[in-house]
């Protein structure tokens, strides 16, 4: 008699989807002996949005978000836009009680729904298994009332939990110091991961494109094109890049920017005055944005917080190298520092610009912390991550 996993989601995210559509075709593949459902909180994903931030409205792709895997969404009586009780959904409990799961696989402890599902998961003798993606940062470190209290409850909720999947050594790191020391043996390895195939399919075929997209923009085909694709923020530091590139030789350097934010204004001031050679595409869709990687030459990721950016995954499916801060998530598992990239400590703007000066003048080895990009990230992929499900579930059986 198959199992029954209950997988709960709070919506539909692009990048968390095809993990479900990975573990379906493993499973009638494999013949293993589980049947899911995932049961997602909330559809606000699935309705056209309009972010004033970047001044554009989201359209989502649904077929591609819940295609390959059986699915359910559970009424929502939404107390807030945002924050704990954002997704509360009582539907969970008559819908636990009438299924009989063996096993439920839970995203975020951040959420009212969420203590219902460890609740539920107690009462019903249910195995709880926690994935997130929270990486240790400079708040943690703050010891007033509101963090040791908050700690006190992240502790109690991934204690409780039978086993944790971890996204990178940032995660994991964040979660064993919130775990008894015996527990440690309940953590397995689920990678933040891209549809690496799509993507280097992409750049196959694009590659023969580049010097043209590049005309299309402006751009000379001798110039070291440095790409900078995200919110325009303050948390991302996009003017930190700019900085860098004054302390510098920069005549054959471009910033391609792609997004938009409210720093925009602010960074093409910046780059007006100091006659930079930038380029501002604005905001694009997922089936735009392989034009842009295949005619970059370098990532960077500036963050002074970002656990798990998606982005950079990318970027190394096009033979990118990158630099990033100390501070993102993956960084450490991702990025070999002189291999096929560099991390620097946020706001180190001479550390950067150092960086770039040296692939600048070194474009044979830019090419080949490129092509290692490439081998580093095709080991975090949907497979992998559902290797890490299955194997959570092994421990558990």
């Amino acid at each position: 008699m198959k199992k029954k996993l209950a997988i709960v989601a709070l919506h539909p995210i692009m990048y968390q989807t095809p993990i479900f559509r990975s573990l379906q075709n493993y499973i009638s593949t494999e013949e293993v002996s589980i049947n899911f459902t995932v049961l997602f909180l909330d559809d606000v994903s699935l309705k056209e949005k309009y972010f004033h931030e970047i001044n554009t409205v989201y359209k989502p792709n649904v077929p591609s978000l819940l295609n390959g895997f059986n699915y359910r969404f559970l009424k929502n009586i939404r107390i807030q836009n945002s924050g704990f009780f954002s997704r509360v959904n009582f539907q969970l409990i008559s819908f636990f009680f009438t299924n009989k799961f063996d096993y439920v696989l839970i995203h975020g402890y951040d959420t009212f729904s969420s203590w219902v599902v460890l609740a539920l998961s107690k009462l019903l003798g249910l195995k709880l298994i926690f994935r997130g993606e929270a990486v240790l940062n400079g708040k943690n470190k703050i010891n007033n009332y509101k963090n040791k209290f908050k700690k006190k409850l992240i502790s109690f909720y991934l204690n409780n939990c039978d086993a944790i999947l971890y996204s990178c050594s940032g995660n994991k790191d964040f979660i064993l110091s919130h775990l008894k020391k015996n527990q440690a043996n309940k953590l397995f390895s689920i990678p933040c991961a891209v549809d690496n195939s799509f993507f280097q399919l992409e750049y196959n075929n694009l590659k023969s494109e580049r010097l043209r997209l590049r005309e299309s923009l402006g751009i000379p085909i001798d110039n070291l094109v440095i790409l900078f694709s995200a919110r325009f923020t303050s948390r991302k530091r996009p003017l930190d890049l700019l900085k860098s590139l004054t302390l510098i030789d920069n005549n054959l350097i471009t910033v391609l920017f792609v997004g938009d934010g409210p720093e925009r204004i602010n960074l093409e001031k910046f780059s007006d005055e100091y006659k930079l050679n930038t380029v501002f595409v604005g905001f694009v869709n997922q089936d735009v944005i392989s034009q842009y990687y295949t005619i970059s030459d370098l990532k960077v990721i500036l963050s002074d917080y970002d656990p798990s950016p998606k982005a950079m995954n990318e970027a190394m499916n096009f033979e990118l190298p990158v630099i990033v801060t100390n501070v993102v998530g993956t960084s450490k598992d991702l990025v070999h520092s002189n291999v096929n990239g560099f991390v620097i400590n946020v706001g180190d703007v001479t550390s950067l610009s150092l960086r770039i000066d040296y692939l600048n003048r070194n474009r044979n080895q830019l090419r080949k912390m490129g092509e290692m990009s490439k081998s580093i990230v095709e080991n975090w992929s949907f497979d992998a991550d559902v290797r890490g499900i299955i194997e959570s579930i092994n421990f558990l059986s």
